[in-house]
């Protein structure tokens, strides 16, 4: 039984350091375009849905073989509708929040790569992000409803994925977009509707989160060249 407990961790240990994917010294230019979507039921009848979509361009370079370090700057565009129902009034009565923002960003982070063989390597990610920008709300039930909010976050997450190196120098990755997180954001909003009495506002929010249990509501793709 010993003879195979050890067998199996040399094997491991073969598996998981493999020939070198990335040479120490190497810089890596990429881009990737992450897209996400949510469809969300708030306790009964009370709904939301959106996407979002990111463009990445990214510039790395190879600290250790199959260990990277690099930034990317991030644009962000994301659109998502809010039903809210509102109980005991007769008849109840349903109305519809439209948010859409812009918020754009920088992140660093650090990659290691796991050769697979026949071109393929796996990678584990983390960084930490900072984005700001806008998003503006309008609803289709409170006549002239309109608000201008400013939002900026600061978030460390951890992901993974593959790569595959179809070329000497070219790679297509693909991976999820943050297997866990956990962030702070902070919004501040000002507006108006028909009657001009929306006041002012601000709010923060420190939250964690995963995609685990959505494997498929968030994915990157993208493509490196290796100088």
């Amino acid at each position: 039984m010993i003879k195979y407990i050890y067998l199996l961790t040399a094997g491991l240990l073969v598996f998981c350091t493999g020939r070198a994917q990335i040479k120490k010294g190497q810089a890596l230019l990429g881009c990737s375009i992450q897209f996400s979507n949510h469809n969300s039921t708030y306790p009964t009848p009370d709904y939301s849905k959106g996407n979002t979509t990111i463009v990445a361009p990214s510039v790395g370079w190879a600290i250790k073989d199959n260990l990277e370090f690099g930034g990317r700057l991030l644009y962000s565009h994301s659109k998502e509708d809010q039903y809210i129902n509102f109980q005991g009034t007769t008849p109840p009565y349903i109305y519809r929040n439209y948010y859409e923002s812009n918020n754009y960003g920088l992140a660093v982070y650090i990659r290691r790569y796991t050769d697979l063989g026949h071109g393929f390597a796996f990678y584990a990610e983390g960084g930490l992000t900072g984005m700001g920008g806008r998003r503006k709300l309008e609803n289709d039930t409170v006549p002239g409803l309109y608000i201008d909010q400013k939002m900026w976050s600061v978030t460390a997450s951890f992901t993974g994925g593959m790569v595959y190196r179809v070329a000497s120098r070219w790679m297509l990755e693909a991976g999820f977009a943050s297997l866990v997180s956990a962030g702070y954001t902070y919004f501040s909003d000002k507006g108006e509707d028909a009657n001009s009495n929306v006041n002012p506002s601000k709010s923060n929010t420190i939250a964690m989160g995963t995609t685990l249990s959505r494997p498929l509501s968030s994915f990157t793709v993208g493509c490196r060249y290796i100088l």
